[in-house]
């Protein structure tokens, strides 16, 4: 019955990391497909771009120093689920009110900041469920569902704004779905199987699908002497300051120095091709 049980929830954890991190990059999509109508609407200049783009990556560094210790008060899943309600929430006031470049930026440092914990709070969470041989197909479900919100989001987006009124309702729109799939999430989300448990079954082990139990710490000088780790953090670096040029600048380059129109959706060239690698681990 304990497996049973198990089961289900590991299921709907799938499905939680799958969508749940969709409309994490949606929320933060909004940004990056609107740098055009900013420039024209709000008259903002490359440097304006610039701050509000580093802004939110001030935000993003905060929230991974954060995560080292958050988790161990409050339960992983709240921790997933109210960050995706806090960058919902930035994405409605952003489009509610005018704002000047400073309280732009500001907010969308914050978003920075709750954008930081999704990830890590689904890669944490999935190792708590499952068992190390299973861990990189579930973790490309994730990735597929945040690669597929990344491509379909400039086409999207621009097709709502002609709809509903122009880029502050589509801030908004993407926000308050945010909103819903939030709280969807809390209910279809749990941390770990402990949190659906009886404490008979505690002696349920992961790698065998069953129960979690704990971990042991590793110490911040073991990690910081692992030159893998060094190697792969460098290896982000690059792939990091790559696909921001092509978020953020491609658009810009394209538009006003080869006159391309906003709605060949441009933006989501980065996505259609880094979708390739989570498809490859589901194998």
């Amino acid at each position: 019955m304990a497996g049973s049980g198990v089961g289900l929830w590991r299921r709907l954890f799938v499905i939680s990391s799958f969508v749940g991190f969709a409309w994490y990059l949606f929320n933060r999509k909004t940004f990056s497909v609107f740098i055009p109508n900013l420039i024209q609407e709000l008259q903002w200049r490359e440097e304006n771009i610039g701050a509000t783009t580093s802004a939110f990556v001030v935000g993003f560094t905060l929230s991974q120093i954060a995560f080292s210790t958050l988790p161990d008060r409050i339960s992983l899943r709240w921790v997933y689920c109210l960050c995706l309600l806090g960058s919902s929430m930035m994405n409605i006031i952003l489009g509610l009110f005018h704002h000047s470049l400073v309280s732009f930026a500001s907010l969308w440092l914050v978003n920075g900041f709750f954008q930081g914990f999704g990830w890590p709070a689904i890669v944490r969470m999935t190792a708590l469920w499952f068992s190390p041989s299973h861990r990189g197909r579930i973790l490309g479900v994730a990735g597929v569902g945040g690669n597929l919100a990344g491509m379909c989001a400039p086409a999207f987006f621009q097709a709502l704004a002609v709809s509903v009124g122009g880029w502050r309702s589509v801030f908004i729109a993407v926000g308050v779905s945010g909103l819903a799939i939030s709280l969807l999430l809390v209910i279809i989300t749990r941390a770990s199987p402990n949190e659906v448990l009886d404490e008979s079954d505690e002696s349920f082990n992961i790698g065998s699908g069953k129960s979690a139990g704990k971990q042991a710490r590793v110490s911040l000088q073991i990690v910081l002497a692992n030159s893998l780790l060094w190697i792969v953090s460098l290896s982000h670096l690059v792939v990091n300051f790559a696909k921001m040029v092509m978020c953020d600048w491609a658009s810009i380059y394209l538009m006003y120095d080869k006159k391309w129109e906003q709605h060949k959706g441009v933006y989501g060239i980065d996505r259609w091709v880094g979708s390739n690698a989570p498809l490859l681990q589901l194998y």
